[in-house]
């Protein structure tokens, strides 16, 4: 039986100038189906972070009422006690919370890019968060009486089809309604 001249040759070394263009097609066709799959991973990546912190905004809720009669923490009322900036509020918040375990960075959702955005040393910038925590009264256990979020996510940072996260009293995560875009 006749072979192909290609296949009599033993000694053969090196590739040809096909073999390498194939190799280089085949390379840029994965990465042009791998790169939809990345931002996929970095929103769901971005969704995790966010929920993992709203949890931890939880726990940090959970342990300042346990150690103040289950009263849930009190905004300034009265006289001057308006808050001149959101900055304030922000403060107010973060210092109610950080002996609690919460830091800063927990107010802060990984896919929120205003809050992100601005550098860390910029006082400005300090006190600023993607979450809204609800006012509740002055009574014990009035944060645990109804099935009213403690925190909202200031906007619907990881899906399109989505709300806003919400951390509700028994620790979950659950997802608000999405606003139609067109509003």
């Amino acid at each position: 039986m006749l072979e192909p001249q290609f296949m009599r040759s033993p000694n053969r070394k090196g590739v040809t100038l096909v073999e390498i263009l194939m190799v280089v097609t085949l390379i840029g066709v994965l990465v042009t189906l791998a790169i939809p799959s990345y931002s996929w991973l970095r929103e769901r990546a971005g969704f995790a972070g966010c929920v993992s912190r709203m949890r931890i905004l939880h726990i940090g809720f959970t342990t300042y009422m346990q150690e103040n009669d289950m009263i849930w923490p009190q905004l300034p009322q009265g006289p001057g006690t308006k808050f001149a900036d959101e900055s304030a509020e922000w403060e107010f918040w973060y210092n109610k919370l950080k002996d609690h375990g919460v830091d800063r960075t927990q107010w802060i959702c990984p896919s929120d890019q205003f809050a992100n955005s601005g550098s860390k040393e910029d006082e400005k910038d300090k006190y600023k968060s993607s979450y809204v925590p609800t006012a509740f009264d002055e009574f014990p256990n009035t944060a645990f009486r109804w099935k009213q979020p403690w925190v909202i996510e200031r906007g619907g940072f990881h899906y399109k089809d989505q709300g806003a996260n919400l951390l509700m009293p028994d620790g979950t995560i659950t997802q608000g309604p999405a606003i139609p875009s067109g509003l």
